[in-house]
């Protein structure tokens, strides 16, 4: 959780979700397993660090984290439907600004 602000059942759902769209076509050159890739993006956006710290992290060179966070962003966003739900009607609008604006005092949202 410290690490990748998700908890490990999360991090295998996300994985059996999206290992079909970023497991490498080939096994030549040591290829990054879909894990691996999961894990370098969510510590990427957990820590918010440059390519630089993150391959560090990995293992990898910078350029070789900047693609693995483009095609596993990419496969997460393709989840969008499933997992992001705005308000349709009015009513539900304003309920929920009035939530958000209770829960994070943040106004006019």
């Amino acid at each position: 959780m410290k690490r990748y602000r998700v908890s490990k059942a999360t991090a295998n759902t996300l994985l059996e979700q999206i290992s079909d769209k970023i497991i490498a076509s080939t096994n030549r050159n040591h290829a990054v397993s879909p894990l691996e890739q999961l894990l370098l993006n969510l510590r990427f956006f957990a820590a918010g660090n440059f390519y630089i710290t993150i391959g560090d992290y990995g293992g990898l060179h910078k350029s070789t984290a900047g693609k693995i966070i483009r095609n596993v962003a990419y496969a997460l966003a393709r989840l969008r439907e499933r997992y992001i739900h705005l308000p349709t009607t009015e009513a539900a609008k304003q309920s929920t600004a009035i939530q958000f604006s209770t829960t994070t005092r943040f106004p006019r949202v």
